[in-house]
């Protein structure tokens, strides 16, 4: 019964641990790429992990992240699409971002290179919605 009693007080103190991590983290949007997972907080921050091979989290690093990274506090996000190594960014003010590989152009930035900080993708500020496909 010791065992039992102890084991069940075990799993409270983790369940209450992560419930506190939850509560930090309230997510307003959640997506994921190819092994990449991109989120939006609450207050609008950006963050992504998982697999980075290509620098698709758009935080500088090119390293694997099993727990949630800060990738951009500097403007407010509205949504994320992931694709094989490699996402798009659509910021509040309606400007697109890029980030990750730039095999046969798919960022759509036009200097032929990855990027492993978030890229914008022309001047326009009147996106309104983007999505990703398989080539």
């Amino acid at each position: 019964m010791k065992k039992f009693t102890k084991l069940c007080v075990a799993a409270c103190a983790l369940l209450a641990g992560t419930a506190a991590f939850a509560d930090d983290h309230v997510w307003k949007f959640v997506t994921t790429g190819d092994a990449t997972t991109y989120a939006i907080r609450n207050d609008g921050t950006l963050w992504a992990w998982g697999w980075n091979e290509k620098g698709q989290t758009g935080n500088s690093i090119s390293e694997r992240s099993a727990v949630p990274t800060l990738t951009d506090a500097s403007r407010a996000w509205k949504k994320v699409v992931g694709g094989k190594a490699y996402g798009f960014f659509l910021a509040e003010d309606g400007s697109l971002w890029a980030a990750g590989t730039q095999e046969q152009g798919v960022q759509g930035v036009g200097d032929g290179m990855d990027h492993k900080v978030l890229t914008r993708i022309g001047t326009d500020n009147d996106w309104a919605d983007m999505t990703c496909s398989r080539f």
